[in-house]
């Protein structure tokens, strides 16, 4: 058995290098054609970069597009589910803080800490346990709770 995977083992390595050997050849046989017709062809081939240029852009665009569009679905129904279990108080805190800016409340309250982990409050800086702390709710989630906040928070 184990000369039979050796051998398996040198014949695929046989494989590769043959397949590496005619990979780097084709690819330099086509650097040589294209070199050709760019010579023949400046213009047509200004013009045809230009042209795959603009594709992929606008491809990207699509893309990174529908990218986000997915991020902000994902990050709606994610909250929709905390909203739904989240207890009066933290609401009310939620709406406060979107009403003022922010929420002083002690760096040991469970509920902003546990909005903290939810990734409604942003971290606050390190401060004094004694000292009240400034909670402000992330910019991406005051965009989310604006267009349901009739519904998440009532």
């Amino acid at each position: 058995m184990n000369k039979t995977l050796k051998a398996a083992k040198e014949n695929i390595d046989l494989l590769i290098t043959i397949a590496g050997a005619v990979g780097f050849g084709s690819i330099a046989a086509m650097a040589e054609d294209v070199r050709m017709v760019v010579a023949e062809h400046p213009a047509s081939c200004l013009l045809l970069t230009g042209a795959a240029a603009m594709l992929g852009y606008a491809t990207a665009r699509v893309v990174s597009a529908r990218s986000s569009w997915a991020k902000r679905r994902r990050m709606d129904d994610r909250l929709s589910a905390v909203f739904l279990g989240m207890s009066r108080r933290r609401k009310e805190l939620v709406s406060r803080a979107l009403d003022e800016g922010s929420v002083s409340l002690s760096p040991l309250d469970a509920d902003a800490l546990a909005l903290c982990e939810l990734g409604i409050f942003g971290t606050p800086p390190v401060g004094s346990m004694l000292t009240a702390t400034d909670f402000s709710i992330r910019p991406a989630v005051v965009r989310a709770i604006a267009g349901h906040r009739s519904e998440w928070l009532a």
